[in-house]
């Protein structure tokens, strides 16, 4: 009996086999025997097509609508309601960590003429309890079969779930004025504003137009409402706004290298105008230049200065000398 079950079980069309088999057999012990060849009466296994059946089954694919073909075979289910209400039970999918958004989960597709395609969307929110990784969601295909019968067939597509970072990338302090051509300090910080820790890899600074140092650092491990800071060296070549490219490597929840990227707007100004100061004794009155005094010639203006001859200057002013009363001034 064993033999057979598994016999019809991977024949034909496979499928399971129910064995009911008494309680004091399945205690007991007994010897394998192993068989041979099974015959069964009334059991024959057809491997070619059958001509009738199949133009029967084109003609009724042809006269259906809405029809839909799932290699492999399918099972029908009777659908005595007809369209399915809008909520959970609506498509018998599992919502639990799906929300449709906008919208029902219920869509409209319409007659669908032979060969036909049709696409439709849905938006979903994602469960803010749901952790990441994939979850298979159930899509119901309600049509009216050959006969008037309403049909659902359920299929099932896999969503994945990823848990990207929530970082803000900013200024840590006032980078101040930027200057066409000057050289500047890049204060940039990254804030982890999600609720768990975050892995980031390489973090590189980018900018056209500009010159950069020192632009690129290793972030590391950031705790909840962690932060990392660091200077970049910028020196811009040109003027007006202008954005600081920031890009930052991590892996994702299923090993899978991304890349978080944002950009900072800055603007450039004309290059900064310097004052020059005059060299000393610009604009002034050309001097010339002291003569070296010989030995004789200090012996002449010592000789000078003893006589008073050619020495002070060459306007006295006359000194008043008080007098005494009675007495005459002379000239």
């Amino acid at each position: 009996t064993v033999h057979e079950a598994f016999h019809i079980a991977s024949t034909g069309r496979p499928g399971p086999v129910l064995i009911d088999i008494t309680k004091d057999v399945l205690q007991g012990q007994a010897h394998y025997a192993p068989v041979g060849e099974i015959h069964l009466p009334g059991y024959k296994v057809v491997t070619d097509g059958h001509a009738g059946q199949i133009r029967r089954a084109a003609q009724m694919m042809w006269e259906a609508k809405r029809p839909l073909v799932y290699g492999g075979g399918v099972s029908l289910a009777p659908n005595e309601q007809g369209t399915p209400q809008p909520g959970i039970s609506g498509s018998t999918g599992d919502l639990t960590n799906f929300a449709p958004v906008g919208s029902s989960n219920v869509v409209l597709l319409g007659e669908l003429p032979v060969g036909a395609s049709v696409e439709t969307e849905q938006q979903f929110v994602v469960n803010v309890s749901t952790v990441p990784g994939a979850y298979p969601l159930k899509v119901s295909l309600v049509y009216t079969a050959p006969g008037g019968t309403r049909a659902v067939d359920d299929q099932l597509i896999t969503l994945l779930v990823y848990a990207l970072p929530q970082l803000e990338v900013s200024f840590y302090r006032d980078p101040g004025m930027f200057y066409n051509g000057m050289m500047t300090a890049l204060p940039i910080q990254i804030t982890n504003l999600s609720r768990k820790t975050t892995v980031l890899g390489n973090m590189t600074v980018s900018s056209e137009n500009a010159d950069l140092q020192n632009n690129t650092s290793l972030v590391g491990t950031l705790d909840p409402g962690g932060y990392f800071t660091w200077d970049v060296m910028y020196t811009p070549f040109g003027e007006g706004p202008t954005k600081i490219h920031v890009s930052i490597n991590y892996t994702d929840d299923f090993n899978q290298l991304r890349v978080y990227e944002t950009a900072l707007e800055i603007e450039v100004q004309p290059p900064m105008e310097i004052p020059q100061e005059p060299l000393p004794g610009e604009g002034e009155m050309p001097v010339e230049p002291e003569q070296p005094v010989g030995f004789w010639a200090k012996i002449w203006n010592v000789i000078k200065g003893f006589l008073g001859i050619g020495t002070g200057s060459s306007t006295e002013q006359p000194v008043e000398v008080p007098m005494e009363e009675g007495s005459k001034n002379v000239p």
